[in-house]
């Protein structure tokens, strides 16, 4: 279940507590992009390290209170 969507203040604070694992994650992965819209993030970047990069991320998330929904999860791999 993500935030009530109907609340301002809900995607606020959800935005507060994402950021601090948002910024960790870029910086042990700076060469990836973070693309997030409220409780949506992306990972963008070479598929040898985005790997990684999730783990580290779904670490960060759990440390406040917060899991990866792996149904809401997709991929894209181009070439």
């Amino acid at each position: 279940m993500g935030i009530c969507q109907c609340d301002f203040f809900g995607g606020a604070l959800f935005a507060l507590a994402h950021f601090r694992a948002l910024c960790s994650t870029t910086s042990h992965f700076p060469s990836c992009l973070f693309p997030s819209i409220i409780d949506d993030t992306q990972i963008i970047g070479l598929l040898s390290i985005v790997s990684s990069t999730y783990e580290h991320f779904q670490i960060e998330l759990c440390v406040i209170g917060l899991f990866i929904q792996p149904q809401k999860m997709r991929s894209m791999v181009t070439i």
